[in-house]
């Protein structure tokens, strides 16, 4: 699978409610089907959350971005994997 990961970004507010957001790029020359985004979280080196986006079809060439968002789960880092089914 010839990805790329751009613009991601991941916060968490005042009320412990995290977002990760980004751009899966497909840099191959065949489609990318049934792409899922799973996004692991942790506070410090504890795991707290994984949270998924299901992101269809991706065109050589073509971007598509995602969003999780896991509420009362206050994080620190963050892991991001892409999967084609």
């Amino acid at each position: 699978m010839s990805i790329e990961i751009n613009s991601l970004n991941g916060t968490t507010d005042g009320d412990g409610d995290c977002k990760v957001v980004g751009l899966i790029k497909n840099t191959g020359d065949r489609p990318l089907r049934d792409i899922t985004v799973e996004v692991t979280l942790f506070d410090g080196d504890s795991l707290v959350g994984v949270e998924e986006d299901w992101l269809g079809t991706i065109p050589p060439g073509a971007r598509r971005g995602f969003e999780v968002t896991s509420y009362d789960c206050w994080m620190t880092k963050f892991e991001v994997n892409v999967y084609e089914a």
